[in-house]
């Protein structure tokens, strides 16, 4: 047997790393969740198997420390003769002095003098760390800073019906924090992290100087509510970079000190992120990619496309010095419903394609409006009235003009 899938692990900036932190729920009603709390639930000195193989820990302590509740939780065991360090789950209640574990703790020998801790969090973010998680398992974050001291590159993957999330909170599992209520990742010049398939990654702040602060690899991967900042000042790196075949960003807020912002290709979509202070707020690179309600301001360009058939609509591109839209080589590219405010340019493309469609846009106070394309006849030249550009707060005034249009952002995001 094994770790089960399903499971809850919790990590907490006031945890230990010998922590229990798993809970599995083995039996509803009965079984008690230990992970969403600093201290262990019960510390061991002192456990013992009967014999190599044999999945039965008994506290060798007086009395016994065991209870009915912890059936599901953690076993982490750190040390002792015969025991495999590592993570281990109760199956079953005996007594106060004996359980029943997943599996066995002592595959070569009768265990003695383990230590190990029930429950509790750990404090830090490492690789083998998100390694050990299964298919369809919950990570819960609670607030604080986390620096990293290694690479995260995760092999794991989930499944479409076994995602892997890990969740950022404030002080309640599921509350969604926003702004520097999110955990705080402090990913160094070195570090990054880098998830595969079928992993979700939501609320939280992240800092760091790798060519990738966040990096969504696999299939099908999803970022949320994440403040990512690539501050090396080297050029062409990039805060969230989404290369996995339909990776999902949204709700993000994305800046690259001298590189791009977000990066989105192969199939992937991204709707509702702020990208600004960037070379590229965004930068296109794969057929098919689909961008909805974004907005990109203060970047040099604000959407830059060297792709095909990508869907650029209901966007919203203010004071970018160079390009609102860079259309480079694409072909087939929809913009409808956007914003172009105060660009240089509002949509360059480098070539001519007649593929390219534009219409139903507004542009208002670019240098130049278009270039080498060209406006649909429904195109809009209206102040879109924004409730306060210079606090970039680029949602609509109840009395713009667009909003009969059908043009505005949803809401504010980053």
């Amino acid at each position: 047997m094994a770790l089960s899938g399903g499971a809850l692990w919790g990590v907490r900036p006031g945890g230990n790393n010998l922590n229990g932190c798993y809970f599995y729920d083995e039996i509803p009603g009965t079984s008690v969740d230990y992970t969403d709390q600093d201290a262990a639930e019960a510390a061991f000195a002192a456990l013992t198997t009967p014999g190599a193989g044999n999945t039965t820990l008994t506290d060798s302590a007086a009395g016994g420390f065991f209870t009915n509740a912890m059936p599901g939780n953690g076993v982490y065991i750190s040390a002792g003769v015969n025991f495999v360090v590592g993570m281990y789950y109760i199956k079953t209640w005996t007594d106060a002095n004996n359980v029943v574990l997943d599996r066995s703790a002592s595959p070569a020998g009768a265990g003695a003098n383990g230590v190990g801790n029930v429950g509790g969090s750990r404090a830090t973010l490492l690789d083998a760390f998100f390694e050990g998680v299964s298919a369809g398992d919950t990570i819960w974050v609670m607030d604080g800073t986390y620096t990293l001291t290694e690479q995260i590159t995760v092999a794991k993957v989930g499944t479409p019906t076994a995602t892997i999330k890990v969740y950022g909170y404030k002080t309640t599992r599921g509350d969604q924090p926003l702004d520097d209520d999110r955990p705080y990742i402090i990913c160094t010049v070195a570090f990054s992290i880098a998830l595969t398939d079928h992993w979700f990654f939501h609320h939280f702040r992240m800092l760091g100087g790798a060519p990738h602060v966040l990096h969504l690899t696999g299939v099908s991967s999803r970022a949320q509510n994440v403040k990512a900042q690539n501050d090396s000042g080297v050029a062409n790196r990039y805060a969230i970079c989404a290369d996995g075949n339909g990776a999902m960003v949204e709700d993000c807020e994305c800046i690259s000190d001298n590189g791009y912002g977000l990066h989105v290709n192969s199939e992937g979509f991204a709707r509702y992120n702020s990208c600004h202070d960037s070379v590229h707020g965004m930068h296109i690179d794969s057929d098919g990619v689909c961008l909805i309600n974004n907005l990109c301001y203060d970047n040099t360009d604000g959407i830059y496309v060297t792709s095909d058939d990508v869907k650029i609509q209901g966007n919203t591109l203010d004071d970018n010095t160079g390009v609102g839209i860079d259309l480079t080589t694409g072909e087939m590219c929809d913009l409808i419903n956007n914003i172009l405010s105060n660009n240089l340019t509002g949509v360059n493309a480098t070539n001519p394609r007649e593929s390219n469609y534009l219409n139903y846009n507004d542009f208002f106070t670019n240098g130049t409006d278009v270039t080498n394309v060209v406006k649909g006849a429904n195109t809009l030249a209206v102040d879109p009235d924004y409730v306060n550009r210079g606090l970039k707060n680029f949602a609509l005034n109840p009395t713009s003009a667009l909003l009969d249009e059908g043009l505005h952002l949803r809401k504010g995001v980053g």
